[in-house]
């Protein structure tokens, strides 16, 4: 804990007594540790959320909600775990509410309020008094707050009070039920729903990113000045976007408030891609629906991109497998097809060129086949593949031509190294750039 932050509890002291044991120094120790992560928790107001949260499905399905296990940290700064048990459970009997007046209500839980960082450490309600006594001066355990829980149902946050909403409330044809809502966690890493949404958006910005980069590659003879510039101007924000997406990819943990941030940061670069874009007006963040404000944000993300970058090429990424690399092919009239390499940073370009001219390129039926002609001392060379090699920054680009009975079949195409030597040339993808008409 920092000393010049935070202040030593001032309610800790030893009753006269001619002896200390070990038991009193044991409890003295925890009532330290509890009220000093109670302070460190409300100098961080956005660190709340849900970190462990079930419900009872056999209640539920009685039309009750019933807690089962969870383990939070309410707004106040409060960390609470509780199992219940049959002596101590928190349940609502759902059919017992007011269907009209509770129709998108949420239910809180809620621990009652009060203020550590004050001196006098004054407390608003007899009851937060008794917590207090009963923290310093209990025989039995401190961490006995489970009479100042409570279940609360409200249409907005409970006022005076540490709360979590855990629940939403709506009204169905066979009245009123548990709403599709996912709590606000304290890990944003442990909502599925938003990581994924976030990958599918990298995803994106990758692929306009990987086209304006080819465009620039492709024309650069061509293209005059300004639009040479919109073009490095719309690569250096799609960038800054991307490293700020693989960042929060590869923490451990991410609190929603600073997720919040880098959102909005990754927005700026995406909307600073145009300056002419009119802005769209954002939802109001709030804790109470963190899962549909991020995911409306970065809805509003791919619209703007696919408006303001069009597409020549859509991508596909192989699949791995072992050594093998495959991919169904789209269909096509044309019977060549553009795939890339994306080289790694340990590998150079002749060592990438060597994996490529080393590797078995064929269709998926006649793959086994292939590896059998090649261990009898046939010639390596790609039987269904004219290979023009064009090497470009980080991406070594070929062409893959396939007769033209071939080309408008659903095929899957194969690339595999069977020489064990050129493993660690091996690429980091396979990406085959599939031409869109109309674009």
């Amino acid at each position: 804990m920092i000393a010049n932050t935070l202040s030593l509890p001032k309610l800790i002291k030893i009753e006269n007594s001619d002896t200390i044991t070990e038991k009193s120094v044991f409890k003295l120790f925890k009532q330290s540790e509890l009220l000093n992560e109670m302070r460190y928790n409300l100098l961080k107001p956005e660190n709340f959320g849900i970190i462990k949260f079930e419900i009872d499905k056999n209640a539920q399905r009685k039309g009750i909600f019933k807690i089962s296990e969870i383990e939070c940290i309410f707004s106040n700064g409060s960390e609470y775990y509780h199992k219940a048990t049959n002596l101590l459970f928190y349940s609502i009997d759902i059919k017992t509410l007011d269907p009209l007046e509770n129709d998108g209500a949420y239910i809180f839980i809620t621990i009652n309020d009060y203020n550590l960082i004050s001196g006098n450490l004054e407390y608003q309600s007899p009851n937060q008094k008794h917590f207090i006594r009963e923290c310093i001066n209990s025989e039995n355990s401190i961490y006995t707050i489970e009479k100042n829980i409570n279940l609360v149902v409200a249409n907005t946050t409970p006022s005076n009070c540490g709360f979590l909403p855990i629940a939403k409330l709506k009204l169905s044809k066979n009245g009123l039920e548990l709403d599709d809502y996912k709590p606000p966690v304290f890990n944003i890493k442990s909502d599925q729903k938003i990581i994924a949404k976030l990958e599918s958006s990298m995803e994106l910005i990758n692929n306009k990113f990987l086209m304006i980069k080819k465009d620039i590659e492709d024309n650069k003879s061509e293209l005059n000045p300004k639009k040479y510039h919109d073009h490095f101007i719309k690569i250096k924000h799609l960038s800054n976007s991307l490293n700020m997406m693989e960042q929060v990819l590869n923490e451990d943990q991410i609190l929603p408030k600073d997720f919040y941030l880098i959102l909005n940061k990754i927005f700026a670069n995406v909307i600073s891609i145009n300056p002419n874009i009119n802005l769209p007006k954002l939802p109001e963040f709030k804790y109470l629906n963190i899962e549909e404000y991020f995911t409306s944000i970065m809805d509003f993300m791919n619209e703007i991109l696919n408006k303001e970058i069009s597409e020549k090429y859509k991508l596909y990424l192989f699949t791995k497998k072992d050594n093998l690399y495959y991919l169904k092919l789209p269909k096509q009239s044309s019977s060549i097809y553009k795939i890339a390499l994306k080289k790694p940073a340990r590998v150079s370009d002749a060592q990438l060129m060597e994996w490529l001219h080393a590797s078995l390129i064929c269709e998926k039926n006649e793959y086994h086949f292939m590896i059998e002609k090649r261990s009898l001392g046939y010639e390596r060379k790609h039987e269904h593949a004219d290979i023009e090699i064009n090497l470009k920054n980080e991406y070594l680009f070929f062409n893959v031509k396939l007769a033209p009975d071939q080309a408008l079949n659903d095929n899957t195409l194969v690339i595999s190294q069977s020489s064990s030597k050129y493993n660690l040339f091996e690429p980091d993808a396979i990406v085959l750039y599939w031409e869109m008409k109309g674009k």
